[in-house]
């Protein structure tokens, strides 16, 4: 039988404080806590898994996760919450007549007719290959489109972007071209990366240059993170490990590179700006526009893996006229990785416009133990470390998601925890301007 989950979690720490401090108050004078900090579950039959949320004007959220009765049977899991982390509805959306499908969501944004659109990968038994799905969703949760793309291979989404347009541009992976062998390589061709556009009734244009385009830049692994409009079309941010024209990635490790195409999409140039430690394996996981109010450009988080397995968070501010020349300060305002002395892997991040202006990154942090925990760190615009903070349940795996400021300043974190039952749910998190579970 359904048990629907949702509690407020208090450290007991916080909990015997505000006992002593307000053993004397009487209800009509104590603020509520929930006004200040929570923590909240949401889940049912299963495992359920955060992945986005996008923070609503009436100061509730879309949440986007994934709803896993088993490991062979998979919906995508939309919920909305208020202010205060009250559920409000939640929905499923898959094949009810399929017990053996997996839906696995990637990403949501909001629309411009005030629809969300979300990108998820689906399999529709076990063993097939990996398709990409793209759906349209009212504020209901209610499905109102949805259109398909696949290849014989494994076509791996990681981000849909809603266009000026109306239309669609969807990033990721396909394993189609690692099918066909290139000439005088002698390493695997891994993954492609996969771009294509859609219009706003979710159908491909008839302009040939915006078909689904696989663009191999080599014989190793090449992948699209999130494709953003630019001054004269689109730049496309992810990573690859191949060399490049040019020879750019000469060591053919994994690190940033871009690409731009035109309005049209013909592909255009490309740059590989190198790791700061060259030895070093770094995966981008995160890309998005940076406020105005901050001066613009685009924000990319990722991170930087050496060979024994410790990792750091990379960050790139990146500006908003791209280059694709050295030095690299004519692309990027900071490029770094952020030294915590811990083993930290970036996950997502959000603009900070209240207070000191700046950028939340939060991450995994890899526990002696085995397990992870949720890191969150603020840095400043110069990318200088102003504060972090980690937290989640001691002995189980905790997986952040995503994290966004709120117009007072403070911080909301949404991310899946493991609970004493062997379960994981979906936990929405709010703490104050440090980061902390206190007023």
């Amino acid at each position: 039988m359904k048990t629907h989950i949702k509690f407020l979690t208090r450290c007991l720490t916080t909990i015997f404080m505000l006992i002593a401090v307000l053993s004397c108050d009487t209800a009509s004078n104590v603020e509520d806590p929930d006004n200040f900090y929570y923590i909240k579950y949401f889940g049912g039959d299963g495992n359920q898994y955060a992945v986005d949320m996008v923070p609503l004007q009436d100061g509730s959220f879309f949440i986007l996760g994934k709803y896993a009765e088993t490991a062979f049977n998979a919906d995508v899991y939309l919920l909305r919450v208020d202010a205060e982390g009250d559920l409000l509805w939640e929905t499923r959306i898959g094949d009810a007549a399929d017990d053996n499908d997996v839906w696995d969501a990637k990403d949501i944004e909001p629309t411009l007719d005030g629809n969300f659109v979300i990108v998820t990968d689906y399999v529709k038994n076990s063993g097939d290959s990996t398709d990409i799905k793209i759906l349209k969703v009212s504020p209901e949760g209610t499905l109102l489109d949805s259109a398909s793309f696949r290849t014989r291979a494994n076509d791996v989404a990681r981000s849909v972007t809603a266009l000026p347009d109306g239309g669609f541009l969807v990033s990721g992976m396909t394993e189609y071209t690692a099918t066909f062998k290139l000439s005088n390589e002698t390493d695997p061709d891994l993954g492609d990366v996969l771009n294509f556009r859609l219009d706003a009734n979710l159908d491909f244009p008839s302009t040939s240059d915006w078909t689904p385009q696989y663009h191999g830049f080599g014989s190793n692994l090449d992948v699209a993170v999130r494709t953003v409009t630019s001054p004269s079309g689109f730049y496309v941010f992810g990573y690859t490990n191949s060399t490049l024209s040019g020879d750019l990635n000469p060591n053919e490790r994994l690190g940033l590179f871009y690409f731009e195409r035109s309005v049209e999409g013909t592909l255009a140039r490309v740059w590989y700006p190198g790791n700061i430690i060259n030895v070093n394996d770094t995966e981008i996981q995160f890309v998005s526009p940076v406020a105005a109010a901050l001066g613009g450009g685009f924000l990319v988080l990722g991170t930087s893996l050496n060979n024994v397995g410790v990792s750091e968070m990379f960050v790139a501010r990146m500006r908003s006229s791209l280059s694709f020349t050295n030095p690299l300060q004519n692309d990027a305002t900071f490029y770094n990785t952020i030294p915590l002395g811990r083993n930290i892997r970036g996950v997502s991040a959000s603009t900070c416009v209240v207070g000191e202006q700046g950028f939340l990154l939060l991450g995994n942090e890899v526990r002696g133990i085995g397990t992870t925990n949720f890191w969150l760190t603020k840095i400043d615009q110069s990318g200088r470390v102003l504060w972090s903070t980690t937290f989640g349940s001691e002995a189980k795996d905790d997986m952040a998601a995503a994290v966004t400021e709120l117009p007072d300043g403070k911080v909301v974190v949404l991310g899946t925890m493991g609970l004493a039952d062997n379960q994981f749910k979906i936990a929405f998190i709010k703490l104050n301007r440090s980061g902390q579970l206190l007023k």
